[in-house]
């Protein structure tokens, strides 16, 4: 399999090739490179005709036209492409209809920002949403800002996996007793020179002549940083690395902001811009930036350390235990790869056809009722009609209870299975389960996933989460507390095949007196946490304005079930057939 990318930014694109070649290294990534920054990897730049780095801020369609007529023939080999720096670059590739990979690194705009073309801009924006819709466009944004910001200028939801920058192959190693001091290109030198002038600090034009080596760099004791961006490369590098890292706090930074005392680049559109980007570009610029930067992110960069002025940069620098924090910080860097990768598998798998088929049963524990009957006939029968017709490698059933009468539901009857077991809630839930077990083990099926009644279920979504697990050891879904006990809810837990064995090998270690979740959760301790969407407690009839939105929001969160329980269960019944409608137009 061959990916192809035009890149603007050397390490934007080097920290995919990196990350792919550890998951995928069979995936080749053909790379052109226009980058001004090509010699931080001792790269040349790509001569490159049409599109290149002297002409690239002219972009607009005749010259996408002229390039698509140039490199025809050599783009048309690739199946999919990367577009990093910057988004326009995907409508490079949109006439070959095949997956394209877009790194939000920055904002999505240029050059239109810089040049006042909102024409041009809105042009964009609806490009890139035709893509999105077409299920073309994989959005991946590496930083909170730039995240949000793409979906407020396109209403597009792009999936946050922030860069590693493990190319470097370089981690902290200090010898030197100096912290570099980064800012001096785009401070007031009257001010930094208030930082500069505390013990052991040097600026970094001082400390590292120009070709230097990151070894170098990581050699200093610590880095103080005066951002001029909400995120950067070097704050990525420097943090894989485990160096020890110093911001001003937010308060500190606004201030330098307000006053002028800092060349920050939040918008780069100065002057006209879609009205509806104000937010972000209007007078309350500095908020909407300063709050979603990457230093200030703890969920994604821990033990950063930050400053109100220069006295409290001094005092915490005389007290900083600066290996202790790099041995936290490589602790949570394993935490964090770990992650990242997990994200960048998942879109993979999701969106090249390169993974097998996963085949799964889905049993539904089943009852009968008015309730009960009402969902079976509206939602389940023609939904397990439709599944029959569609997905030759998903089988659901309906599970009842050996004491239940099930002739109404004869059109089905291929689809349900009968245990020999009386129905009850507990224990008679918890027998239906592992009857069933037993049943489809004898099947060849790499996973079962067991739900009720009252869950509708995604099967696209599904079947891409699928191929984010492995083949072993997985017992998935959203995580439930019970007491002392951590389970994956009943209303849609997954187990590969492996795990069903397991439970039926020790079903006599199971507690037929907790609930069937619970009682599978302390037998089963591996977890992996895979969030689904809650329609519930609602008493009255939705409008349709709402029901589209709990869709949408099910849609662009790639849930593959959600819980419909409400107190009014007339309203399950309104909700799963908007859902059979919106998913499966059913």
């Amino acid at each position: 399999m061959k990916l192809f990318n035009l890149d603007l930014h050397i390490s934007v694109i080097s920290d995919v090739k990196h990350i792919f070649s550890k998951i995928y290294p069979n995936i080749e990534i053909i790379n052109w490179s226009i980058s001004g920054h090509n010699w931080v990897l001792n790269e040349q730049i790509d001569n490159v005709d049409i599109i290149n780095e002297n002409t690239w801020q002219n972009i607009d369609e005749n010259m996408i036209n002229k390039f698509n007529e140039r490199y025809d023939d050599f783009l048309r080999q690739f199946d999919g492409f990367i577009v990093t720096h910057t988004p326009i670059f995907c409508l490079l590739f949109e006439k070959y209809k095949k997956p394209i990979f877009m790194v939000n690194s920055c904002r999505y705009e240029q050059p239109y920002c810089w040049k006042d073309e909102v024409k041009q801009w809105n042009l964009l924006n609806e490009k890139l949403l035709h893509l999105w819709n077409s299920k073309l466009l994989i959005p991946i944004s590496n930083n909170k800002a730039d995240q949000h910001y793409f979906k407020l200028g396109t209403t597009i939801n792009s999936i946050h996996i922030p860069s590693l920058c493990t190319y470097t192959h370089s981690k902290y190693n200090p010898n030197k007793n100096k912290i570099i001091l980064i800012g001096n290109n785009y401070c007031n030198h009257n001010i930094l020179m208030e930082y500069v002038n505390l013990p052991n600090i040097i600026c970094k034009e001082q400390a590292l002549t120009p070709g230097y080596t990151w070894n170098e760099f990581y050699s200093y004791k610590g880095v103080i940083i005066f951002p001029y961006e909400v995120s950067t490369m070097t704050i990525f590098e420097l943090y894989s690395a485990n160096v020890p890292m110093f911001f001003p706090s937010k308060k500190l930074l606004k201030e330098m902001i307000l006053n002028n005392y800092i060349n920050f680049n939040g918008p780069y559109a100065k002057n006209k811009y879609p009205e509806h980007l104000d937010d972000a570009l209007g007078t309350n610029w500095i908020d909407y930036w300063i709050n979603k930067a990457d230093y200030y992110d703890d969920d994604n960069m821990k033990y950063i350390t930050f400053f109100d002025n220069a006295n409290d940069l001094n005092e915490k620098l005389n007290k900083c235990n600066f290996n202790e924090i790099s041995t936290k910080m490589y602790e949570w860097n394993k935490i964090r790869k770990h992650k990242i990768y997990d994200k960048w598998k998942t879109l993979i798998d999701s969106n090249l056809n390169d993974s097998e088929t996963n085949n799964i049963a889905i049993v539904a524990i089943a009852s009968r009722g008015s309730i009960y009957d009402s969902l079976i006939n509206v939602y389940w029968i023609p939904f397990i009609k439709y599944v029959n017709k569609n997905y030759s490698n998903v089988k659901i059933y309906l599970i009842f209870g050996s004491n239940i009468d099930i002739t109404p539901f004869e059109c089905i009857k291929d689809n349900i299975m009968v245990c020999n077991t009386k129905d009850s809630l507990i224990p008679g839930i918890l027998n239906k389960t592992i009857k069933s077990f037993e049943i489809l083990l004898k099947e060849n099926y790499d996973y079962i996933m067991r739900t009720n009644l009252s869950t509708f279920i995604v099967v696209d979504n599904l079947l891409k989460i699928l191929k984010s697990f492995d083949k072993t050891n997985v017992y998935a879904g959203y995580i439930g507390y019970h007491y002392d006990t951590i389970f994956i809810a009943g209303c849609g837990f997954i187990l590969s095949s492996d795990n069903v064995k397991y439970i039926v090998k020790n079903k006599n270690k199971l507690n037929i007196l907790e609930p069937d979740d619970v009682a599978i959760g302390q037998l089963i301790k591996n977890r992996q946490e895979a969030p689904r969407f809650d329609i519930i407690n609602h008493s009255y009839f939705l409008e349709s304005e709402q029901l589209n939105q709990l869709c949408e929001q099910i849609k662009n969160n790639s849930h593959y079930h959600s819980r419909i329980k409400n107190h009014n269960r007339g309203v399950d019944i309104q909700v799963f057939k908007y859902c059979l409608r919106y998913f499966y137009k059913i």
